[in-house]
């Protein structure tokens, strides 16, 4: 790839190294996590006293949970290792991301951005998105 302008002259580009795409956008075994099982990648958007699992659901097996409208307030939403369970997120959200889930019935309201579902089996999805 050739780039020039006025000043200087690039003949090479390396894409190679730079990371493209979501930066949540990786496998399993490379998604990081604290302590708590929170994910590091999400803890520079939000301030230190914000509880994340508000805006996650992790591990339910079974359960029929919800957000109502207001409680997102158009944050990312994280969903992850669910089985047999129904989501419902009932307010606008920036993205929503939806790992490792199977057998799971998920409601997703209003999405400005995209919804990434990676290794899903025998799921139930109702979107309104930009980007699915």
């Amino acid at each position: 790839l050739l780039l020039s302008n006025v000043n200087q002259t690039v003949t090479h580009v390396d894409f190679s190294t730079s990371i493209m795409g979501c930066p949540i956008s990786r496998t399993r075994a490379e998604r990081q996590t604290d302590e708590q099982g929170v994910s590091k990648l999400y803890n520079s958007f939000r301030s230190d006293d914000e509880d994340l699992s508000m805006y996650m659901y992790k591990n339910l097996d079974g359960e029929v949970v919800g957000k109502l409208p207001g409680q997102l307030k158009g944050e990312d939403f994280v969903i992850s290792d669910c089985k047999n369970s129904s989501m419902y997120l009932l307010d606008y959200s920036a993205a929503v991301t939806i790992d490792d889930c199977s057998d799971c019935q998920i409601f997703i309201g209003p999405c400005k951005g995209s919804v990434f579902i990676r290794d899903c089996h025998k799921c139930v999805l109702m979107v309104s998105c930009q980007q699915l």
